[in-house]
């Protein structure tokens, strides 16, 4: 017995801690199964470790598996290892719900288990045995046919797709090309939008800077949750069909406009008569939509088109660095809880409406430049739309380069902030004490005041606690 590795096992060691992640029973099980054996024996059973369902370390993990009473409580699980691990807990409750799975008890089954763990920024968290000893039980309902498994993720959901296989047995599928080792690949990366068109019980898709091409008439119709970060396209196609969906997440997408453009009424009509001529009569557009995520969309706009989406509780846009307006209509999103409009430093006011929104409790406006003293206007679309939203612009004729510059004023505090609010965050905004006007309220309700990297010595006076 010894406290330090001899020399020829110290990589080997570092590998099965690294392995095991300070897991107490699989270091356990593990000093058991490589006592008094050599090093040519340690390298191979790690190898059989992360090939093999049948290893010692899972069968000790997989007795709180099948300790699980509910068959609920199982396929969550499942969902979880294979698709949701890192993602945020609220997030996830309101997907999986949408797909029949009662998640809140489920979760707190799977946290007295030691099957899951909550990250201190509310993420969903699993050890990365435990992960895997979840994926070996989904490779096991078709150990050599993965379009047969209920869960299809990395190099296998490549293989279905590009194969054109599936069957009602796919519930989820994810596939993000930048995880995807290139050695492995081999010909065209191009994949065709109705790939995955076999799959009529799909419901969690995730194609993650995937270049697809092709109409979306064949496109899954079932699906709850979306997921196409680097989406190509300019705008959504007029065929993909949507009124299941319950979570969109575009990010870092070419995405111009979303249904359509505030400050041109016209085409925003005649691209919802378009949507709406495609979705089934008695249901609205997007109205089962309860995430929507653009965040890092650098060439998004305008927003508009809220009224179309009367189930909304979380907008995401962070960091779109283009966007310029919000359309007034995000009155009409009644269940808004979450907006993030953090990074979206040329957002040159916000709607005067969103103090009429009586269930936000989180706003987020990091980084938003709200007392930056002027902002440059270098595109005619950018002109026209301040010009339409009635925003004073300096015009300038004698250059190519800037064509306008909007007078200094206040972006934040010509707005009233929903009464609901519990978290408000103004971090790096440049914000001093001078900038908060002294009739400035509070919302009633407010617990958390974030403002963080902004020059402010002292509270403003309006703020001093009574």
């Amino acid at each position: 017995m010894c406290n330090d590795p001899k020399a020829s096992y110290e990589e080997v060691s570092d590998k099965l801690v690294k392995y095991c992640e300070g897991h107490p029973m699989a270091l356990k099980v593990l000093g058991r199964s490589l006592y008094n054996r050599d090093v040519t024996y340690w390298v191979g059973y790690i190898y059989r470790l992360k090939k093999e369902s049948d290893s010692p370390i899972n069968n000790v993990l997989r007795m709180s598996f099948d300790s699980l009473s509910s068959k609920n409580d199982k396929g969550l699980f499942k969902h979880i290892a294979c698709i949701f691990v890192g993602m945020d807990i609220n997030d996830t409750v309101t997907i999986l719900e949408a797909c029949d799975i009662e998640t809140k008890t489920g979760i707190t089954n799977l946290v007295d288990k030691c099957l899951l763990s909550i990250g201190w920024n509310n993420e969903l968290m699993m050890h990365e045995l435990i992960k895997e000893m979840g994926r070996f039980l989904v490779r096991e309902e078709s150990l050599y046919k993965p379009w047969e498994r209920s869960r299809i993720w990395g190099h296998e959901s490549l293989r279905v797709l590009k194969q054109n296989k599936g069957t009602e047995n796919v519930l989820g599928l994810t596939l993000d090309m930048r995880m995807v080792e290139k050695e492995k690949l081999h010909g065209s990366l191009e994949l065709k939008t109705d790939a995955p068109s076999k799959m009529d019980r799909l419901m969690l898709l995730q194609l993650n800077y995937v270049q697809i091409t092709g109409s979306y008439k064949n496109f899954p119709k079932e699906l709850r949750w979306l997921c196409m970060h680097g989406f190509p396209l300019k705008s959504l196609p007029s065929d993909l069909l949507m009124e299941n969906l319950v979570s969109l997440d575009l990010s870092y997408s070419n995405i111009e406009s979303f249904i359509g453009c505030y400050s041109y009424p016209q085409r925003l009509h005649k691209r919802l008569k378009q949507l709406i001529g495609s979705c089934s009569k008695d249901k609205r557009l997007l109205g089962s939509l309860k995430i929507l995520n653009l965040s890092f969309c650098e060439q998004l706009r305008s927003l508009g088109g809220f009224d179309h989406l009367p189930k909304l509780e979380r907008l995401i846009l962070r960091g779109c660095s283009g966007l310029l307006d919000v359309c007034e209509s995000i009155e009409q999103c009644l269940e808004l809880v979450h907006i993030d409009l953090s990074y979206c430093n040329k957002v040159v006011k916000l709607p005067r409406s969103l103090g009429m929104l009586k269930k936000v409790k989180t706003l987020l406006l990091n980084g938003c430049y709200l007392c930056e003293s002027r902002i440059k206007i270098r595109d005619m679309d950018s002109l026209e739309l301040l010009k339409a939203n009635n925003i004073g612009i300096n015009t300038i004729t004698s250059s190519n380069v800037v064509l306008g510059v909007m007078p200094s004023y206040s972006k934040f505090f010509i707005v009233s902030l929903p009464r609901s609010l519990v978290s408000l965050s103004l971090v790096n905004n440049n914000l001093s004490v001078e900038s908060f006007p002294m009739d400035f309220n509070c919302p009633s309700m407010l617990k958390a005041l974030y403002l963080d990297e902004n020059p402010i010595v002292s509270l403003p006076s309006c703020e001093k606690p009574s």
